[in-house]
């Protein structure tokens, strides 16, 4: 008795693996050359039957696959390693720019006390005699120095929180970026655990 096996086709799992292309060769018997479509375009394996040609091209594109992964996976422990360093440095940034800012509102704080009392004082010394007008006088110029030096504080004040905004702002980028190489990570951990 024979028995016959009917061979399954295998052109719907080569039409799957669109990054490759499968030729064959005839001759004393039909082979399988495997290219890549993309890259390199070089032939990737030769391949006894239909079978062969679809594993050898699984295989390399999984070990492709595992080649990203590889590269991905050194490029995140980069960017993490560069993420802590910014982040450590810009923690440092902000401290000092707090430290900064305090400093310069406490200043700001005994300036304008200090400007009332001696605004309050000029007041008071104007109503005195043609005497003290010379004293009122260097405090008038005191007074102008003062409100000078406060709009210069207040002037830094606004740089020093445009510059902490700019530096949160680098950190949220970064953040995203390690997010998104997260994902792509994932993703192509799920492809090799799905192939």
């Amino acid at each position: 008795m024979v028995a016959f096996f009917a061979v399954p086709s295998m052109q719907p799992a080569m039409g799957k693996l669109q990054d490759y292309s499968f030729e064959a060769q005839i001759g004393e018997k039909v082979t399988y050359n495997v290219s890549r479509r993309l890259g390199d375009g070089g032939t990737v394996a030769s391949a006894v039957n239909e079978f062969d040609a679809v594993i050898k091209a699984r295989n390399d594109a999984k070990q492709q696959m595992q080649r990203e992964l590889s590269a991905m996976t050194e490029k995140q422990s980069s960017v993490v390693a560069e993420r802590q360093a910014i982040d450590t440095e810009q923690q440092q940034d902000i401290e000092a720019l707090q430290k900064s800012i305090d400093d310069k509102l406490a200043l700001v704080s005994s300036y304008e006390t200090e400007v009332r009392a001696q605004s309050a004082d000029f007041q008071e010394k104007s109503v005195e005699a043609r005497e003290s007008w010379d004293e009122g006088a260097a405090r008038r110029e005191d007074i102008i120095r003062l409100g000078n030096e406060l709009n210069e504080l207040r002037t830094q004040i606004f740089q020093l929180n445009e510059l902490h905004r700019v530096l949160v702002d680098r950190l949220m980028r970064i953040r995203m970026d390690t997010e998104r190489m997260q994902l792509r990570e994932m993703q192509l951990q799920n492809q090799l655990t799905g192939s």
